[in-house]
């Protein structure tokens, strides 16, 4: 775990931890929102996070695929980020958040929202199906 100056402790696995479920929606936006405000805290800049939608594009976005965003360092590990990225079926993926949006609690939606969330992490596969998601920098988007 390392500390993103006034912004709280980043890269914290929360997968088997009792309750999550029910927090896994806002503990997502509040984490993303923590790592914006850490890199733009440095410069004083109002960057924003650039968003990839995949419910409608089937492959890895582009600047995913180039330099330190495809293979970069994880500080303090001692090795390179990878994937084996397996394809997605946004089809699919649109139907699940479709799905989750009907829902009518909380709980409902957290307990469909996970599954395509889940299906991204698993196919693009490497670290991000493992407690190193967030350090490949594709979580983010």
């Amino acid at each position: 775990m390392s500390n993103l100056g006034n912004y709280g402790p980043c890269c914290i696995n929360h997968q088997g931890k009792s309750g999550f479920d029910e927090l896994f929606t806002p503990w997502h936006r509040l984490y993303t929102l923590q790592m914006e405000l850490a890199l733009n805290e440095p410069t004083g800049n109002n960057l924003g996070m650039p968003y990839w939608d995949w419910t409608q594009v089937d492959t890895l976005p582009d600047l995913a695929q180039q330099g330190e965003w495809l293979d970069g360092p994880i500080k303090g590990v001692g090795r390179n980020t990878h994937r084996g990225f397996r394809g997605l079926d946004s089809e699919a993926l649109c139907r699940q958040v479709k799905t989750a949006y009907i829902q009518t609690t909380t709980w409902g939606f957290n307990g469909q929202i996970v599954n395509p969330h889940n299906t991204v992490h698993s196919r693009v596969g490497g670290d991000m199906n493992s407690m190193y998601s967030s350090y490949d920098p594709i979580f983010y988007l």
